[in-house]
């Protein structure tokens, strides 16, 4: 295909992705009225080829971060969480096969930056602009976790990994957490629910506390139930 010609920014009311540019022969890239304006477009504004291919790389940066922004008002992401949510994303799957019209007609050749790498600018860009944090995401997703039960650091580690969270910013998070206390404060909770022996292991074990601690504390903890003495 020769990449000339003049390519159309249309419009159509009443639709929430109501505006789109199409090149010759493929589907359209639609996009919001919202980053119409942002991009200072407007109905019927003509592009030459080139104009539009930039105009094009800028757009599906654009939607991007409009799915980004709106994960991000429904709660708060760790950097890795934020990047697999917008991959999952059904506009993502929509962007990797336009990507391939893209690559077919030679645009990605020509100087344009690849889906991939668009989407690790964004979250570049959002870390840098401090609306993804790490380091605060973990500390206060660990805090909503403590909020009601004591748990252990093998629970919180895994959950805080499930959440995207790096390796080394658990272990800085963690690092004064008092693992101790928290397993004899559930050694107490789950011994006024009547569990003793095993059963009162196990219920440690759920909560991801090690085994030498839970039997350390559960042996001190039901000896010291006729000396009201736990330590």
């Amino acid at each position: 295909m020769e990449n000339t010609g003049i390519i159309t920014v249309n419009a159509k009311r009443g639709a929430s992705r109501g505006w789109s540019i199409q090149f010759s022969g493929e589907a359209p890239l639609l996009f919001t009225q919202a980053i119409a304006l942002q991009l200072g477009l407007w109905a019927g504004r003509e592009l030459a080829y080139y104009e539009a291919l930039e105009l094009e790389t800028r757009l599906i940066y654009e939607l991007l971060k409009e799915r980004a922004f709106s994960s991000l008002a429904r709660r708060a992401h760790a950097k890795r969480d934020l990047e697999r949510k917008l991959k999952t994303s059904a506009l993502y799957g929509h962007l990797l096969n336009y990507e391939q019209l893209r690559r077919n007609r030679g645009a990605i050749g020509e100087g344009m930056k690849s889906l991939s790498t668009l989407l690790q600018e964004l979250i570049q860009e959002l870390e840098k602009q401090g609306y993804i944090d790490d380091s605060d995401f973990a500390q206060s997703y660990l805090a909503s976790m403590l909020r009601s039960k004591p748990k252990g650091r093998y629970l919180l580690r895994s959950k805080l990994w499930e959440k995207g969270v790096a390796a080394e910013t658990i272990d800085l998070v963690l690092e004064d957490y008092d693992e101790r206390a928290a397993c004899k404060e559930a050694v107490q909770e789950f011994m006024r629910k009547g569990r003793r022996g095993q059963a009162l292991i196990r219920s440690l074990a759920s909560r991801g506390f090690p085994a030498g601690l839970s039997y350390e504390l559960a042996r001190k903890a039901e000896a010291a139930e006729l000396t009201e003495d736990f330590e």
